[in-house]
């Protein structure tokens, strides 16, 4: 039996943020240690969906939109459908 491989993606690329600091050997660093070498790896790296999905669901949220100008967190929506249709409102 065989198994799924995406061949988009290295076996170094980090799909996690585990497995990032795990790449980076700061896995058991506490978290102001860790900072500066995921940084410095996603200024040379490009970093997967999963993976900024990972670091956002872990917390570096704020990090990562004082590190990238350009980066915008998704503006959570709440889709409600109805009998009289479908409507969507910010959840903020």
């Amino acid at each position: 039996m065989g198994t799924a491989v995406d061949h988009n993606v290295t076996s170094t690329e980090p799909r996690t943020l585990p497995e990032l600091l795990r790449l980076l050997g700061v896995n058991d660093e506490p978290v102001a240690k860790q900072w500066e070498p995921i940084t410095a790896w996603l200024a040379e790296n490009e970093a997967s969906p999963e993976l900024w999905m990972s670091l956002l669901a872990n917390g570096y949220g704020l990090l990562l939109e004082q590190m990238v100008p350009t980066f915008h967190r998704p503006i959570p929506h709440r889709r409600i459908t109805t009998a009289s249709g479908t409507k969507e409102t910010l959840l903020i």
